[in-house]
């Protein structure tokens, strides 16, 4: 896969921001849209538009997620997920906006991920708009 960016390597602390994607037929930044792998930080104020797959993955990666815009991409907006389940409580979600995605709006199989409200989604393939956190 030809990614736009790709960061990972813990134990690194990163704060990825303001990066910005549309119309690739991949995942578009690897930092599926925007991926954080194995590092501490935040994600905030991306734009991943009409990508051929996710907007926005956070994978193994502690942090807050605020402020990104995610629409028209082929899978979820943005998908925070962790191979350990309980590490949701690491994870603050807030004020994204996903719109006409095709899976969720925003989604996470973490649990006591920490939602901090103002998220919104509308209009994507899955009806409940978002799997794991509230969605205006």
């Amino acid at each position: 896969m030809a990614f736009r960016c790709k960061i990972d390597g813990p134990p690194h602390q990163y704060t990825r921001g303001r990066h910005e994607t549309s119309h690739r037929t991949d995942t578009g930044i690897w930092f599926a849209g925007i991926t954080r792998l194995e590092s501490n930080g935040s994600t905030l104020r991306n734009v991943a538009n009409r990508n051929g797959t996710i907007g926005i993955v956070t994978s193994d990666s502690h942090g807050l997620i605020l402020g990104n815009v995610i629409n028209r991409n082929a899978g979820h907006g943005p998908f925070v997920y962790e191979t350990f389940l309980d590490h949701g409580r690491f994870r603050t979600v807030t004020g994204n906006t996903a719109n006409r995605n095709g899976g969720y709006g925003i989604a996470t199989n973490l649990v006591g991920v920490i939602d901090g409200g103002g998220n919104r989604a509308r209009h994507n393939e899955d009806p409940l708009e978002c799997q794991g956190i509230v969605c205006a």
